[in-house]
């Protein structure tokens, strides 16, 4: 496993945006999914509206296919019914 990594990190008005970088390593079951051994990377970025010093809001975006290809086989019938 590797540190998060911080890429950007920005205010503006009463927005503060993160975008990030996560590795794991799938190193046990999870889901029912057998462990794989393998470093998944998480790309994310977080916009975060800011109120009275607190996150009111958090909208997300992230490209994470490794880790929405191996958890698929639970994923698909979830989405898919």
């Amino acid at each position: 496993m590797q540190p998060l990594r911080i890429e950007d990190i920005f205010a503006a008005g009463d927005r503060v945006v993160v975008r990030f970088k996560s590795f794991q390593k799938h190193d046990q079951d999870y889901y029912g999914i057998p462990k794989s051994d393998r470093m998944i990377t998480f790309h994310e970025t977080h916009v975060m509206r800011i109120a009275n010093s607190k996150v009111v809001e958090n909208i997300v975006s992230a490209t994470n296919l490794e880790f929405e290809m191996l958890m698929a086989p639970v994923l698909t019938p979830m989405i898919l019914t």
